[in-house]
């Protein structure tokens, strides 16, 4: 085993409460502890872009999507805070979320206003240009088997942020005609206070395995594949393996947020 070669051992929080392990030997990937200017009831004014990576659910590029966005946006110069929602982001230059986000011991409003004050301290420490915040799990419950937390997570980030922007991460096959995308999107933005127009088609697929009474996710097997996505002038569809046209929307997302005199 690592521990017994000596080698050093990375996890987060939420896999240390799932495993019997010594924490005295384990790096913790996120920061536990609240700040000491978490002293105020209310929510602290955070005055600069934040754009959301969100996704259906677990397993659906989420984390890759945003190495993609954070990597556009800093080659035009901006000054970007990531906040991760994949621990292994600490080691690309990203802010893991805090520890106390999975507390069993913080309300949901403490969990909120806490979040809130630790971005402002963030942002306060250096000149930050924009915020990206990657959103753990998806934004709703699917099929019979997965309740994705009923979306807890991401909507104690949209209660901490007011997120100008939100990318979507969709399941490979997921059907993409305009109603469907429509409804996403208005109830996204019902429930999150997030404004999506850009979808990404991820890798993975799943399937409903009713014998074991659980959700399954497979990675699709020809990379080469190309998917039907369907023209829309409301709504952006992106292969999450073409990186031109993902840059080129990022892009027209900063032009748009640059021009936006209520984001800026």
């Amino acid at each position: 085993m690592a521990l017994d070669s000596g080698k050093k051992i990375y996890a987060g929080l939420a896999l240390l409460d799932k495993i019997q392990i010594d924490r005295d030997k384990v790096c913790i990937l996120q920061e536990s502890e609240l700040s000491d200017e978490v002293v105020s009831p209310n929510k602290k004014e955070i005055d600069i872009p934040v754009i959301s990576v969100m996704g259906l659910g677990e397993n659906c590029d989420k984390f890759q999507l945003q190495v993609k966005i954070k990597k556009v946006i800093e080659k035009q110069g901006y000054r970007v805070l990531a906040l991760c929602s994949n621990v292994l982001g600490g080691f690309l230059g990203m802010e893991n979320l805090p520890g106390f986000l999975y507390s069993k011991f913080m309300s949901y409003p403490e969990k909120i206003i806490a979040l809130n004050h630790w971005i402002h301290t963030k942002v306060k420490q250096q000149e930050y240009d924009v915020i990206l915040v990657g959103c753990p799990g998806g934004v709703s419950e699917f099929e019979k088997y997965e309740t994705n937390y009923f979306g807890e997570l991401p909507l104690i980030i949209s209660n901490a942020l007011d997120v100008d922007i939100g990318f979507l991460a969709l399941y490979r096959y997921t059907d993409l005609n305009y109603t469907v995308l429509k409804n996403i999107s208005d109830f996204v933005l019902r429930k999150y206070n997030t404004p999506v127009k850009e979808y990404i088609l991820s890798r993975q697929f799943y399937k409903a395995d009713h014998e074991w009474k659980k959700i399954r996710y497979y990675t699709m097997e020809d990379m080469n594949e190309k998917p039907a996505i369907p023209e829309n002038s409301e709504y952006q569809v992106l292969d999450i393996f073409d990186d031109t046209k993902i840059e080129k929307e990022i892009l027209k997302i900063l032009e748009e947020l640059a021009n936006n005199i209520f984001v800026i």
